[in-house]
């Protein structure tokens, strides 16, 4: 949040142009956006915790990251 702060907002508004009416709508829609996207990450990571309860899905997900490894270890292997 801070490098997009810093690097690209005043590329989007001037920062010679804010007053309070505009700090206080950029501070509320940062904490709009923060609270969503925290949110999503939230549930997100909800769902991952009762799917890992589950010794299948572990077993699922444990297949799942072995093949993708193996695949990358494939792919570097056969790149030279």
């Amino acid at each position: 949040m801070m490098l997009f702060n810093v690097a690209l907002l005043p590329s989007f508004i001037s920062t010679d142009r804010i007053d309070l009416g505009m700090a206080m709508a950029l501070v509320a829609t940062m904490l709009v956006v923060l609270s969503v996207v925290l949110g999503i990450y939230l549930f997100a990571a909800e769902a991952a915790r009762t799917a890992m309860t589950s010794r299948r899905s572990v077993q699922r997900f444990n297949l799942a990251t072995a093949t993708v490894l193996g695949g990358a270890a494939m792919w570097i292997a056969n790149r030279q």
